[in-house]
């Protein structure tokens, strides 16, 4: 069509763009088969050109699905790691905490122990020193 309008402002000099023209003027034969065959061969390529678009969107569309899947699971597994390391923090903190629990009671107990010793070793010395005066 738009070769025919060229033809038609050029004078149509040649035979091909005579018949164009004369197509183009409301005119029948091979200038009217030729236009059709352009015009279906543009509908083609504009159709190959749309399919080309849909292709390539459905492929950026899955590549920004793929994207978006690992970056989730990249989260998910940090999330488990982040996870995991304050566990076990948290258990490495208790562990501590019973430690110095079990010091701090073994501490008492030794020191209940030499009360306990002291006070005993006190009453022998005053158990003696009774026995002592007592046979004196």
């Amino acid at each position: 069509r738009q070769r025919a309008k060229a033809a038609k402002a050029a004078g149509a000099s040649s035979p091909a763009k005579s018949s164009s023209a004369a197509a183009a003027a409301g005119g029948s034969g091979p200038a009217l088969a030729e236009e059709e065959r352009m015009k279906k061969k543009q509908e083609v390529l504009q159709r190959a050109g749309k399919a080309e678009s849909e292709r390539k969107a459905k492929e950026r569309l899955f590549t920004l699905e793929k994207e978006a899947r690992e970056r989730r699971e990249m989260e998910e597994r940090e999330g488990e790691l982040r996870g995991e390391e304050e566990r076990k923090e948290r258990e490495d903190r208790e562990a501590v905490e019973r430690a110095a629990e079990e010091a701090e009671e073994r501490q008492r107990k030794e020191e209940e122990l030499k009360a306990a010793l002291q006070a005993e070793a006190e009453a022998q010395e005053l158990a003696q020193q009774n026995l002592k005066r007592a046979t004196e």
